[in-house]
């Protein structure tokens, strides 16, 4: 049997046990190991599986990861994320769908303290479903509006794909966050005018909610300044040089959590919870990366990625439009049985070469792979997304949930298409700062 041959046959094998089941992590580091020891050998296997979690532990990019994800806690527990949703809703509530709204725009702020949609749609589906019944919504568009919000929290930085994409690439980890900015504004202004449509269509999905006065307004406001000025430490921080990502993350950390203190929004045992679900996080990410860092490994060792990459350009005639066009596909198709994380790990060692060999920026190229990952979170039958977001219901059947996406999937795909043809969407911002 060839090399190539025994990288297929463990590519196969890996999918065989992730959707059996298995571990995602135990998967990939199981087959790694083993495909090692059958292609080089088992003492350079074993060198392999000793080495790698070594490296990736010690690799200072990694930091970035539990101040990101600690600080997201620190604004969950704190319920800073609700006094924002609230602030936002007493403004724009009134009008029809307004409801809907105020939870894409909850999502893009808050996506500035969290960066995953898991745990953004999550939050928000606890917080919002309620109230939009309370208010006569209807639950199909309001899970599918949460759902599909939730993406946002991961385009917007600061952002777990963006990280793991800028380590694996060797890419500027800030200037993929700043990348990410004005497609996540896009893909904000392309949601809400998604619940516009839909409510001209159907009225009685998103009815007006009353009208705050504007002293309530302002009073509301006075709760939504803690996420906006984390923002603006954030994006502007890194956007001005100030800031490293990971110091960027330790100043939002920082921030947050004397906020939630002087305000007593924290409690000690929220305190402790935020340190177990960051560690557990932490730990989880880091299993999952030194699990696809030895099966890439593996994979490089058989010469597979090197095929695929030249099938690839031979299939795209070496036509950079017609190569992401391809990897959109390839990645939507992934992303319904995986989630986005090992998708990335195990595709973008693969594609990224081919796309910076067919000269394509690796800013814009990892703004058109992230939208393509986070859509294929939507997507059945895994759609890991929406099984979070329907878990967290319970009541509401998961098509119903599904349904709910398809018009925010519609819109994300519009995004994809104009990233696609418009690179200046991901690369102007990233021009500016390293202008200055």
């Amino acid at each position: 049997m060839s090399l190539v041959a025994i990288g297929v046959l463990g590519l196969i094998i890996c999918f065989l046990l992730i959707f059996l089941g298995m571990p995602i992590y135990v998967a990939f580091t199981g087959v790694g190991f083993l495909g090692l020891w059958l292609v080089r050998g088992l003492k350079a296997a074993l060198g392999s599986l000793g080495s790698i979690p070594y490296s990736t532990a010690c690799n200072y990019t990694w930091s970035v990861v539990p101040l990101f994800v600690w600080m997201g806690y620190i604004v969950f527990y704190s319920n800073i994320a609700g006094e924002f949703f609230g602030g936002v809703r007493r403004w724009i509530g009134h009008v029809r769908g307004g409801l809907a709204h105020a939870v894409v725009v909850g999502n893009a702020i808050f996506g500035a303290c969290c960066g995953n949609p898991i745990a953004s749609a999550v939050t928000f589906a606890s917080m919002c479903l309620p109230e939009m019944r309370r208010y006569g919504y209807k639950d199909k568009l309001t899970l599918g509006a949460v759902a599909a919000a939730g993406l946002l929290a991961a385009l917007i930085p600061p952002s777990m794909p963006f990280i793991i994409y800028g380590a694996v690439t060797e890419t500027s980890i800030g200037k993929l966050f700043i990348a990410g900015v004005i497609p996540g504004v896009v893909l904000t202004a392309l949601y809400m005018a998604a619940v516009h449509i839909w409510c001209l269509k159907d009225p009685q999905a998103g009815p007006p909610g009353p009208k705050a006065s504007w002293g309530e307004r302002f009073r509301a406001g006075a709760g939504m300044w803690t996420i906006v000025i984390v923002m603006l430490v954030i994006i502007g921080g890194i956007f001005a040089g100030v800031f490293t990502p990971t110091e960027a993350g330790a100043a939002g950390a920082a921030i947050v959590l004397l906020i939630s203190l002087f305000r007593r929004k924290l409690n000690w045992q929220g305190f402790k919870k935020s340190l177990v679900e960051t560690g557990l996080n932490t730990g989880m990410v880091g299993m999952l990366l030194v699990g696809t860092m030895l099966f890439n490994t593996f994979l490089v060792a058989t010469g597979l990625p090197k095929v695929i990459g030249k099938g690839i350009i031979g299939v795209s005639q070496g036509n950079p439009v017609i190569f992401m066009f391809i990897s959109v596909i390839v990645l939507l198709f992934m992303g319904m049985f995986l989630d986005a994380i090992p998708i990335l790990l195990l595709t973008i060692p693969i594609l990224h070469p081919v796309a910076v060999s067919l000269g394509i920026d690796p800013l814009h190229y990892s703004i058109v792979v992230n939208i393509a990952l986070l859509l294929g979170t939507l997507t059945p039958p895994f759609g890991i997304v929406v099984y979070a977001v329907q878990n967290a219901t319970k009541d509401v059947p998961l098509m119903e949930v599904f349904r709910g996406t398809f018009p925010f999937i519609v819109m994300g795909l519009a995004l994809q298409v104009l990233v696609i043809f418009f690179p200046a969407l991901s690369t102007w911002l990233p021009g500016l700062m390293a202008g200055k």
